[in-house]
């Protein structure tokens, strides 16, 4: 099965996976492509058969999400925006920027959330991070980023490039997220949402509540996690319940175009409540599911069968447990790439014997060999036991020594001398271990 994946720069990668392939395994097969570990991050779109954006379910299968015919069209996109500096990867981070590159081409959606001036300062740190310093070149890329902006707004992005003179690429990706997150609209998952009496409202869903706005994306009215008493999904209906300033209940009754629309919205809620504001993701969350017909007539005769089951959410770990978990796995891969270039680490040659067969042959040698020798002092043949644990690991003169045995830690009622040819074919591991090495 074929799924098509691209990605916000335009570059489209070709993912092959089993036709009952989930989608976690193809955000799995991008990200390890870009060197990414921060994954939970991310997510995979696509557009649903009346124009809907919504998000892949990674923990069910591909192919009973999106309709038609392989090859899939996905697109990866980020998908729980998050502080810059909670980024540990430059791999990531760059991500994040060609997402808010993007993002910044639909810049007449975002002008009355953010205003001019701060869409002028992201414009000209875009250029900066493409092209570096004001030049000739860089007015073409002007024009792409804010397609069409007048003579005006082009020149005070020109001014703004000028005041970063010398700033790198990386440093201005970052300075472009900080911003970014500083403003809080980008980090917003808009819903177009229809309220009572057919009023259209644009709702975003964010780090810590909802914003509602006019269809001319004028604020209106915030809503908190916290004051959120319940939220339900019913057909193409989503019904909200919180608690205002008064501490009496509110509903508000949101209408979307699809049943697909309304489980998006649900999911959105749910997902970044969980990812921002819990410090781990419940069972109730992640046991959610539902099934079709023939999975409902399946569980009559056996609860617990996969047929038919579609979970719910797939948000997997929480903010802090992502930069945990990343933090621990940078650190693993550091400590494995030294241990890799140590010099202990790595076989000498001779200039005359560059077989890998010999140096591996030499170092199993070098293995058997200690093996062989005594726990306590390293220099004599095994040759005694311990009783009554049984324990093999010293010579006569060491285990005299031992009140305990060094393995077991077991009181030693009395020593067995033992009769195994071990110091013959320690000698002789000797003898081919020195020739080994006199050849080397």
């Amino acid at each position: 099965m074929l799924c098509h994946v691209s990605k916000p720069d335009c570059v489209v990668f070709e993912v092959d996976v089993d036709d009952k392939a989930k989608g976690q395994e193809v955000l799995d097969w991008v990200c390890k492509q870009l060197s990414i570990l921060e994954v939970d991050y991310f997510g995979l779109q696509y557009t649903g058969p009346r124009e809907e954006q919504l998000w892949l379910n990674l923990r069910n299968r591909v192919s009973k999400q999106v309709q038609g015919a392989p090859p899939y069209r996905l697109r990866l996109r980020v998908k729980f925006f998050v502080e810059p500096h909670r980024l540990l990867q430059e791999s990531t981070r760059h991500q994040f920027y060609l997402h808010l590159r993007q993002d910044l081409m639909a810049h007449d959606r975002y002008l009355p959330l953010v205003g001019i001036e701060v869409l002028i300062q992201m414009a000209a740190l875009i250029v900066q991070a493409a092209t570096g310093d004001c030049s000739a070149a860089a007015h073409k890329e002007y024009l792409q980023v804010v397609p069409n902006a007048t003579e005006d707004i082009i020149d005070r992005i020109v001014a703004c490039h000028l005041d970063l003179a010398g700033l790198g690429s990386s440093r201005s990706e970052y300075k472009l997220l900080q911003l970014a997150w500083d403003c809080e609209v980008f980090s917003l998952e808009f819903h177009q949402v229809t309220l009572e009496g057919g009023v259209i409202r644009q709702l975003g869903v964010k780090a810590d509540g909802l914003n509602m706005y006019d269809k001319n994306f004028d604020f209106i009215q915030r809503i908190p996690y916290t004051s959120i008493v319940s939220a339900t999904q019913t057909k193409c209906n989503l019904y909200l319940v919180w608690k205002g300033d008064s501490a009496q209940n509110h509903s508000l009754h949101f209408k979307l175009p699809t049943r697909r629309a309304a489980i998006a919205l649900y999911r959105s809620v749910t997902e970044h409540h969980t990812f921002y504001r819990c410090d781990r993701v419940h069972y109730s969350v992640m046991s959610q599911y539902s099934r079709d017909l023939k999975g409902t007539l399946a569980s009559i005769f056996n609860e617990d069968t996969p047929l038919g089951k579609e979970y719910n959410f797939d948000v997997r770990r929480t903010c802090i447990e992502v930069y945990d978990q990343v933090r621990r796995d940078l650190y693993r891969l550091s400590v494995k790439d030294a241990e890799m270039a140590s010099p202990e680490s790595t076989p000498k040659h001779n200039a005359c014997a560059n077989d890998s067969t010999s140096d591996e042959s030499t170092q199993q040698l070098k293995e058997l060999q200690d093996a062989l020798s005594c726990r306590v002092c390293m220099d004599e043949a095994i040759s005694c036991a311990f009783c009554p644990c049984g324990h093999a690991v010293c010579c006569d003169a060491c285990a005299a020594r031992c009140p305990q045995c060094p393995i077991c830690r077991a009181d030693t009622e009395r020593t067995q001398h033992i009769f195994l040819p071990l110091p013959a074919v320690r000698h002789r591991i000797c003898g081919e271990t020195c020739s080994q090495l006199d050849t080397n």
